[in-house]
């Protein structure tokens, strides 16, 4: 079992540092971006699970400005923090997705970039995500897969050991 408040903990005490450290959340998120482009239209409202430091809504907001309405979600408040200067259309909430409840059919996008391996239940998440999506809605997200974190800490810049360190005490909740 998961223990939220430790991974909340872990990632607000992260956050200063967190957007120097992160160069694969960062070339995802801009993947991500590119990939949702075709699908926002004027007025979307977009939800992005497990916002970190808002890659995915700077990104969003360099194209669409007020166009479009982004909702973070985040266990963690220093990582919302982090972006002092948010824009009006972006609106943050420091929660758990899991617990969080939003409207059915209010979300033309859900995005998500490195946050679902760290939903407790993923059937029920998704679920949940189906039920928010309106009717031609659309899910987008990346996640480690097996294998991936070793892999990133074999090429991580920052080495080996600190990055075990990490990675480490991001999951001693498990």
């Amino acid at each position: 079992m998961l223990n939220k408040k430790i991974i909340a903990k872990n990632f607000s005490d992260a956050a200063n540092n967190y957007n120097s450290q992160a160069q694969t959340q960062t070339i995802a998120a801009k993947k991500l971006v590119e990939l949702v482009n075709p699908f926002i239209a004027k007025n979307s409202k977009i939800l992005d699970i497990g916002s970190g430091t808002s890659f995915i809504a700077k990104n969003l907001t360099k194209n669409f400005s007020s166009n479009i309405e982004i909702h973070e979600i985040d266990l963690a408040p220093q990582m919302l923090n982090h972006w002092q200067e948010r824009p009006k259309n972006v609106i943050a909430i420091c929660d758990d997705f899991e617990n969080f409840q939003f409207k059915n059919n209010s979300f033309d996008i859900v995005a998500s970039s490195f946050s679902l391996q760290w939903i407790e239940n993923i059937d029920n998440c998704f679920k949940k995500i189906y039920e928010i999506l309106t009717k031609n809605g659309v899910l987008i997200f990346c996640l480690p897969i097996f294998g991936s974190l070793e892999e990133l800490i074999k090429s991580s810049k920052i080495g080996r050991a600190s990055c075990r360190e990490r990675v480490s005490s991001l999951c001693r909740s498990r």
